[in-house]
């Protein structure tokens, strides 16, 4: 079960129906998915009473999938195969899509979405932001390769976000190890990088947060209606955090959250 889905109440999610994946929350649902099937689930706010709300399968294999909630509508995108598509919540057809170019910018890995902000990671470690609220799913910039300075690649993303005017998007990485145990190896074991990075949209540039000392960034958010990322009080609240997790050797310690603001790190080193 998942506990916690409205800021006012706990509530709880029957989803023993299948192994799940993923879980995305707008406005008043909440969907499980995997790598074959969607289960919606409609949460009363006020009382916190959950009912289901169908499940379906889809024909291709599922990368990642976010549930879309702009206005009385709502809507699924599915990364499958080269394409981002959007789909109902009962899953009956495919209204529009996203299409890549598996060569130039691999397939779709990640997804996220912000309000009318929708990003996208590729196997090829391609970043793209869009903004929905458009004509056409208008593309917020040029697509942008996760590299540095030199063109060199600084990881493997394996999960992004975005924040509520999509100027950046934050990324969690893994690190391919080399011989001896050096980053930036091309063997196919992979470690979580400490690091966490933005990107600037309007800089173009990759902003670098260290969590710590033998510390691992496991999850991260934004605000949905702060682009800056400060915490608040009251409302629903998705302000970027990075939950550290310590090396099992010094006990059971309580996670810390590293918040990040608009350019600037609190609580990093």
């Amino acid at each position: 079960e998942i506990a916690e889905v409205t800021g006012v109440q706990t509530c709880a999610l029957p989803i023993s129906q299948f192994r799940v994946k993923g879980l995305s929350i707008g406005g008043n649902h909440a969907m499980v998915w995997n790598t074959k099937q969607v289960a919606i689930f409609e949460v009363d706010a006020h009382t916190g009473s959950v009912s289901p709300g169908g499940t379906f399968f889809w024909k291709t294999p599922i990368q990642a999938a976010v549930l879309i909630a702009n206005g009385p509508e709502c809507q699924v995108a599915i990364a499958t195969g080269e394409k981002i598509e959007f789909t109902n919540l009962n899953g009956s057809g495919v209204s529009r899509f996203i299409s890549f170019s598996q060569e130039v910018d691999g397939v779709p890995m990640c997804l996220d979405v912000n309000g009318h902000c929708l990003a996208a990671s590729t196997s090829h470690n391609v970043i793209r932001v869009w903004n929905l609220s458009r004509p056409k799913d208008k593309q917020e910039a040029t697509p942008r390769k996760f590299e540095g300075q030199g063109e060199k690649s600084l990881g493997e993303i394996r999960s992004v976000r975005i924040n509520s005017d999509g100027t950046r998007v934050s990324l969690l990485v893994d690190q391919r190890l080399a011989p001896g145990g050096a980053h930036g190896g091309n063997s196919t074991l992979r470690v979580p990088d400490s690091r966490l990075f933005v990107y600037d949209l309007d800089s173009d540039n990759f902003i670098m947060y260290k969590v710590g000392k033998s510390c691992v960034p496991v999850a991260h958010s934004w605000d949905c209606t702060d682009a800056r990322g400060r915490e608040r009080v009251a409302g629903l609240r998705r302000t970027l955090s990075a939950l550290r997790r310590r090396p099992a050797a010094r006990g059971p310690r309580r996670p810390r959250r590293a918040a990040l603001g608009r350019g600037r790190a609190s609580g990093c080193i």
